[in-house]
């Protein structure tokens, strides 16, 4: 009796088992033979039926109508815009560290411009400073190759956060505001778009010599806080392992502040301009010096370094 009862389960186990083994192959057959007729509507498709693909469905997109960027000057909202349109941008700022790389990232991916991308627009990116002391004004400047390129500039970075703020971009002219853009300490230094101007040297001769300039800005940096009788051999031997700019008077410059009778200041910490020789090390001398002792020997004299 035993063995029939089990025989019977095992029976009825298999024929379980046979049918939902049939059920599966239904199934994949079914599988198959869809997948068949989509390859063969597919072949169709491809070969049979090419000359009624219309080209449209593999269009990604629209194509991009660029707008001549030296018509650019047309674009802007008169009602924001009078007599003082330039080829220089000017915006305000606390931080005295900005890089001509965060304005370079402010422009839009070039897919989502209104003016042409190609070629780059070119530009100097300067941070005003007093023109004697060198302090930090508050202000930087974008100097560009003519008014279109500033205006194109203007209109594609509209809007845009610098440091979570809405960056307030606006029109200056070069005379009022040159003598925060260069200095007499350094009057060879040059600008890439600036020093191809002729028109500049017309305005102070003796304060502007960009045309035989030799020293880029991004190759300068400023440091504050030395000893007061530091002398300019004792910093020339401290920067063994930085590789300065070849003229010994133009690589190392201390900054003579004085008083409102032209006196110069004694008795203050010392400020020196220091040009390298290339456009590496003033971030390298920077990074190791700023906030830091100079001289480990004298722990309570802390210096400041800024980028020119």
């Amino acid at each position: 009796m035993l063995l029939h009862m089990a025989l019977g389960r095992r029976f009825f186990a298999t024929k379980k088992k046979l049918d939902l083994t049939g059920t599966v192959n239904l199934i994949a057959k079914a599988a198959a033979e869809a997948s068949e007729g989509t390859r063969m509507r597919l072949q169709r498709r491809l070969f049979d039926d090419a000359q009624e693909v219309d080209p449209s469905d593999y269009e990604i997109g629209p194509a991009t109508e660029y707008i001549p960027r030296d018509s650019a000057l047309e674009y802007l909202p008169k009602q924001d815009h009078s007599d003082e349109i330039s080829s220089i941008l000017a915006f305000q700022s606390t931080n005295a560290n900005l890089l001509k790389q965060e304005m370079q990232f402010l422009l839009p991916h070039p897919l989502e411009r209104k003016f042409e991308p190609e070629p780059p627009i070119r530009f100097d990116f300067i941070r005003g400073r007093h023109h004697e002391s060198l302090d930090f004004s508050g202000a930087y400047f974008l100097a560009f190759e003519n008014d279109s390129e500033a205006a194109a500039y203007w209109i594609e970075t509209r809007g845009s956060l610098l440091e979570g703020k809405t960056i307030d971009l606006r029109f200056v002219k070069f005379a009022d505001v040159y003598k925060h853009m260069f200095t007499p300490i350094l009057p060879y230094i040059n600008g890439e778009v600036l020093s191809s101007r002729e028109t500049l040297n017309e305005l102070d001769p003796s304060f502007l010599k960009l045309r035989d300039g030799d020293i880029g800005r991004n190759k300068c940096a400023i440091i504050r806080g030395l000893p007061t009788k530091l002398t300019k051999a004792e910093l020339i031997d401290e920067l063994w392992e930085f590789k300065l700019h070849p003229n010994e008077d133009l690589a190392i410059q201390k900054i003579e502040r004085r008083t409102k009778n032209g006196a110069i200041q004694t008795g203050r910490p010392s400020d020196w301009v220091i040009a390298f020789d290339n456009s590496l090390d003033p971030s390298r001398f920077a990074k190791r010096y700023h906030h830091r002792r100079f001289f480990p020997s004298k722990p309570d004299e802390i210096c400041q370094v800024e980028l020119l």
